[in-house]
């Protein structure tokens, strides 16, 4: 974006200071009758306050959430507010609007209800589209996954990591610029995340009070004297919920080298595991943002040893996903898309049974994977471009590719799992393949 662009942009938010609404943002709560919302205002509320209905013209419940002003490192000033809906019937559509409860409203949005474990079905299973490093600029995902949102194609989306590129440049106007470009997403359709390196300034604080609305009921509670870190009263560092027959881990590579919370989320993380049942949510999926395998750079060694291994030999995530029986390690950070089969220790555990890799129309099939199966997915579009492999491809790696895309998770049942790489690289030569499914694999599990 050229400087006249961006003085404009600062221009027209100092002139609507007192009456602008911006940058709605919904989230999950692991209670399918509950929804989170975040939104910005250019001057600080009275109250916070959501009011919603079964039509625009009924909003007949409200809720008073909480405001905040947030000051940052450069001396800029925002005000955010966070509030819930609650006694939502799961699956029905309500419409909604947020503001000061009195004369200041945004417009009336709509959204779906999270459905009920009971309402997922072979026929309408639970999709997904997760995605990572996603900039302002080069954001090559962007108008597709907003053509998702608006046709209604997912029940959620994943950020893991890494936004705008970066959240506090140009004094937080690109934040600003990159949450109105995913706004037709994020206020129609839960959009949930985790934090990336790009996050890491002045002690992630962008991205804590941008993305409160992750934490909700779902976090582990405050982070305690970890030094370095953005202090708040909420932990969106690390957090989990469950939607359908999944059980969702957000986890911060982050801790591991921006600041030293990794014991402390270890210990959550384990008991936070222990706790789940599988014969409710079958299905357990962790994502954070950097590598623990992959096969492009260096990053596959250094960072993802200390994240694998952990720091002197603990809280190191390969044994904790192994304990627990983990079937998906999901992350970004790498600019490319590569699939590993099932991985232990370095080697293959299970590999395919039948399929081919990169074929969409005979996805590869894992049958009772004896290990994690690592996924990166951080291709969707950002100012550093593509990263290319510069390795051999190890016997685990199942496909890769350097092209733009995001990732979709299809959950049909307790035993079928369905994971698409669609590819949404605008350039020359790939304009035959733009927006189709280059890669694609199923997970079976027999019980």
């Amino acid at each position: 974006m050229n400087p006249l662009s961006l003085i404009l942009l600062q221009l027209s938010v100092n002139v609507c200071a007192e009456t602008s609404l911006w940058h709605l943002h919904l989230a999950l709560s692991s209670d399918p009758s509950k929804m989170y919302v975040q939104w910005t205002s250019t001057a600080e509320l009275p109250s916070s306050v959501v009011v919603w209905g079964p039509s625009p013209s009924s909003l007949s419940d409200s809720f008073t959430g909480n405001g905040w002003k947030f000051i940052d490192s450069q001396s800029r000033t925002y005000f955010f507010n966070n509030a819930s809906m609650s006694k939502l019937t799961p699956g029905e559509t309500y419409y909604y609007k947020v503001g000061d409860g009195s004369s200041l409203w945004s417009d009336v949005y709509s959204f779906t209800a999270t459905r009920s474990r009971e309402q997922f079905t072979n026929e309408n299973p639970l999709k997904i589209a997760w995605l990572g490093d996603l900039g302002y600029s080069n954001g090559q995902a962007t108008p597709f996954l907003l053509a998702a949102a608006a046709s209604k194609d997912y029940d959620h989306f994943v950020h893991v990591g890494d936004y705008a590129y970066n959240l506090p440049d140009q004094n937080g106007t690109i934040g600003d610029l990159f949450e109105s470009s995913i706004e037709n997403i994020t206020r129609s359709t839960p959009y949930m995340g985790g934090e990336g390196n790009h996050e890491g300034a002045s002690g992630f604080e962008h991205y804590s009070n941008r993305f409160a609305v992750y934490a909700g009921d779902n976090s582990s509670g405050a982070t305690v004297g970890i030094a370095g870190l953005y202090p708040t009263d909420f932990n969106n560092h690390w957090y989990s919920y469950n939607v359908g027959l999944v059980h969702f881990v957000s986890m911060s590579s982050e801790a591991y080298f921006y600041y030293k919370g990794y014991e402390q989320q270890y210990t959550w993380m384990e008991a936070d595991l222990a706790a789940v049942d599988r014969s409710v949510t079958p299905w357990v999926v962790v994502y954070g943002h950097r590598s623990i395998y992959c096969s492009c750079d260096s990053d596959c060694d250094g960072a993802a040893t200390t994240l694998r291994d952990g720091v002197n030999g603990q809280y190191g995530m390969e044994t904790l996903l192994n304990k627990y029986a983990v079937d998906l390690w999901i992350n970004a950070h790498e600019h490319d898309y590569e699939r590993n089969y099932a991985v232990l220790k370095h080697e293959l555990a299970t590999g395919a049974s039948s399929g081919k890799p990169g074929d969409a129309s005979d996805p590869e099939v894992l049958l009772n994977p004896a290990a994690p199966i690592y996924i990166i997915e951080g291709c969707a579009g950002d100012v550093e471009g593509h990263e290319p492999f510069t390795r051999a491809k190890p016997s685990y790696s199942a496909f890769r590719s350097n092209t733009y895309g995001y990732g979709r998770m299809t959950v049909f049942n307790s035993s079928t799992l369905l994971w698409e790489q669609i590819q949404t690289d605008n350039e020359p030569a790939y304009k035959n393949t733009t927006g189709t499914v280059i890669d694609a694999m199923v997970i079976l599990k027999k019980h």
